[in-house]
């Protein structure tokens, strides 16, 4: 053992965080989904780490290509970017999903009717996004404009 690092039981129910039980029905859900099932997930990244976030997205890609038919909401940018990367791998290593399979529909309220207003977001080859609707996912870039002074 290292002088700041200590062991602990790895699986035990005090070791791990709300994302398992979170993420855990999802997965079997996806896991157990036949061809031509159709899936609804609400708030897929609920409790998790980017990184797994980003991994449920490349789950949820490679049904997807296999024929499940799946619908998420999500406020996550990772589920968003990881779902972009399975569209880029698809097109440079053969595994992911091809971007025809994918739609994205950024929800917005319009003030002027007071109502819901859809817009899809079209994915291109190679999973690029090019002129997003304002406020998809643009809290970053607002963020660091801010934090580099621009």
């Amino acid at each position: 053992m290292e002088d700041d690092q200590f062991t602990t039981n790895e699986f035990e129910a005090e070791n791990v965080g709300f994302g398992i039980s979170y993420s855990l029905p999802i997965i079997v859900a996806i896991l157990a989904a036949e061809k031509d099932a159709i899936l609804l997930i609400e708030n897929p990244e609920s409790h998790l780490h980017p990184q797994g976030q980003a991994k449920l997205a490349e789950l949820m890609a490679l049904a997807a290509h296999n024929g499940v038919q799946i619908f998420i909401e999500t406020h996550s940018d990772h589920i968003i970017n990881g779902t972009l990367v399975a569209v880029k791998k698809y097109k440079t290593e053969g595994k992911g999903i091809s971007h025809d399979k994918v739609r994205i529909w950024y929800f917005d309220r319009d003030e002027t009717c007071h109502a819901t207003k859809a817009e899809e977001v079209p994915v291109l080859e190679g999973g690029r996004i090019i002129h997003p609707p304002k406020g998809f996912f643009d809290q970053f870039k607002m963020d660091i404009k801010t934090l580099m002074g621009f």
